[in-house]
């Protein structure tokens, strides 16, 4: 008599399983899930390649956090050196403390994310613009009084000064560009 399961099994559906589960644990794609599904089902049963994984996995963990727990730190100082040397330059273009403190308050009010961006939208915003003349400058008359009045006021003197130019651009004295 042999010792296969196949001859053990009278029933074809139960042949047919056990090919199933001899295929899923064979094939390299579907084995790892197989094992885990038997390991769920029967957590005592050895499966030295799910044993040793955890096995590793939990010896490593602990280096594995402190790996992880360094990148951050390592992270947040060179965020904390980068945002230093930002502030460092802005003092070195005459910015106080005070005025830097602005700086990065403006940063987060507007949303900016560069030093140099927010220092230039604050120096615009507290230079005082160039102041304009309170007087008016006095118009200078191509014409001097004198002939005006001789004219018998503006008004005749303008009039008398467009007929005029009408008159040279009708001899041809004159010409339009």
């Amino acid at each position: 008599m042999s010792d296969s399961l196949e001859n053990q099994f009278a029933d074809p559906a139960t042949t047919e399983l056990a090919e199933l589960a001899r295929s899923l644990a064979n094939d390299p794609k579907t084995r790892r899930q197989f094992l885990q599904l038997v390991k769920a089902k029967n957590p005592n049963q050895p499966i030295p390649e799910l044993d040793l994984e955890a096995q590793m996995h939990q010896f490593a963990k602990p280096a594995l956090d402190r790996v992880a727990a360094l990148e951050q730190k390592l992270l947040e100082r060179t965020a904390e050196d980068n945002v230093f040397s930002k502030r460092q330059a802005l003092k070195a273009k005459g910015y106080s403390d005070e005025e830097v403190s602005s700086i990065e308050k403006l940063m987060i009010e507007k949303q900016i994310g560069s030093h140099d961006t927010a220092a230039e939208f604050f120096r615009q915003q507290n230079t005082m613009a160039s102041p304009t003349p309170s007087t008016f400058s006095q118009v200078q008359m191509p014409v001097k009084g004198k002939e005006i009045k001789e004219a018998g006021g503006i008004k005749r003197w303008a009039q008398a000064e467009a007929y005029r130019a009408i008159d040279d651009l009708k001899a041809g004295r004159v010409k339009l560009a």
